[in-house]
């Protein structure tokens, strides 16, 4: 039996998060959601993500900060990041790569787009395990 690849989304809207959960289980994947940077840590703690898929404006601890505590947690800090923005900005750019971001995707996007990222990013994985 395949192993599924499990997400964390995490973003504050709880509506977009369902929703692109929602569509991210029906291609296959297995959604867990958070809904602050603080849920986010413990949670993936818990279930050990393949991929974490990360808002940045979020209250408390903002998605740059939420990916830089990922980089530094030794459990986590080879995961796969997506930074999700409603600003496009060479700022918020610079900032998502410099937290360690591994894609970047502007809101709001074709949920098509956020799928072919995951599957970008985790393909090495993939063809490792064949």
């Amino acid at each position: 039996m395949e192993k599924r690849v499990r997400i964390l989304l995490v973003d504050d809207n709880k509506n977009f998060c369902e929703t692109i959960a929602d569509v991210l289980t029906i291609e296959g994947f297995d959604m867990f959601l958070a809904y602050n940077g603080e849920e986010a840590i413990k949670k993936a703690q818990e279930v050990s993500p393949d991929l974490i898929v990360i808002d940045v404006m979020m209250p408390g601890m903002n998605g740059f900060e939420l990916c830089e505590n990922v980089r530094s947690d030794i459990e986590l800090k080879n995961l796969p990041v997506i930074m999700m923005t409603g600003y496009d900005s060479k700022d918020n750019k610079l900032k998502s790569y410099y937290s360690g971001t591994s894609a970047y995707l502007v809101k709001p996007f074709n949920v098509k787009d956020l799928i072919v990222k995951i599957r970008e990013l985790l393909e090495p994985e993939e063809k490792d395990q064949n």
